[in-house]
């Protein structure tokens, strides 16, 4: 018998269990807060996480960059070598889902993402200002549609572990689209910043919205299957649904906190 199990029967040590909602998704209410110093100002946002246990932890990918980035310098900024635009992950980790279900029965892997972007040197000019909404739509169509066809490049198939072999398709093959991007503005601000949602391939769905004039926050959700069954449409569905309820607790400021409000959080 576990030993922590048999202690925790007779009450002598508490197992910590996992809050899930009735879709077997992390539960946010109560969730610890996700807070980061930004040198500029702070970034938070509910922190799924905080409701799971260490079982529930998927282990492919683990990134924490509290208690701060300095954004003010960007010296922490990674430079894209095909852009030139600049990147800077600050959150990075994912579980299994259902959280309810046996770890042998559960069928995706949901990795969440949250970093700053930048634009490249050579855009800077054309777009001053992301707050502006006609910029910030702009620049994200230009990013998206560069990404799409780095992407059309690529040959993708899903493995029967579930995994994805990429290679590169050969020259004559390869595919370039100027189709229009499903970039959708959301009809609710996010803590007073319009912001865009993109399902940009397939089991991604990532937000961006602007915290300053050179730069934007975005949230990135990818859904993966575990094993060689397709993804159900509940959990697709499930999973758009919850990643709104994410992106609608973050929380910006401008302005770098006191002491006194790091000594309280």
């Amino acid at each position: 018998m576990n030993p922590l199990r048999w202690l925790a029967s007779r009450r002598a040590v508490s197992v910590p269990q996992t809050l899930a909602d009735a879709c077997g998704f992390p539960c946010l209410e109560g969730a610890a807060r996700f807070e980061i110093d930004l040198r500029n100002g702070w970034l938070g946002i509910a922190d799924p996480t905080s409701n799971l246990t260490p079982a529930d932890y998927w282990k492919g990918c683990a990134r924490d960059r509290r208690p701060f980035v300095n954004a003010r310098s960007g010296a922490e900024f990674s430079e894209s070598p095909l852009t030139g635009r600049y990147s800077c992950i600050l959150y990075e980790t994912g579980w299994a889902l259902p959280l309810d279900a046996e770890p042998t029965r559960r069928k995706a892997v949901l990795k969440f993402t949250l970093l700053l972007e930048r634009p490249a040197r050579v855009e800077r000019d054309t777009f001053p200002d992301l707050t502006q909404e006609g910029q910030l739509s702009s620049w994200l169509t230009r990013c998206y549609r560069d990404r799409k066809q780095s992407f059309d490049q690529m040959a993708v198939d899903v493995l029967p572990d579930g995994t994805l072999a990429i290679d590169e398709h050969p020259h004559e093959q390869r595919n370039y689209h100027e189709d229009e991007l499903p970039l959708q503005r959301l009809y609710q601000p996010v803590y007073g910043h319009t912001a865009y949602r993109i399902f940009m391939h397939p089991g991604v769905i990532e937000y961006s919205l602007s915290r300053n004039p050179k730069e934007i926050v975005q949230l990135r959700f990818q859904l993966s299957p575990q094993g060689i069954e397709p993804l159900s449409e509940a959990i697709k569905q499930n999973t758009q649904a919850f990643s709104l309820s994410v992106l609608q607790s973050l929380t910006l400021s401008e302005k770098p906190r006191t002491k006194a409000q790091l000594d309280a959080s």
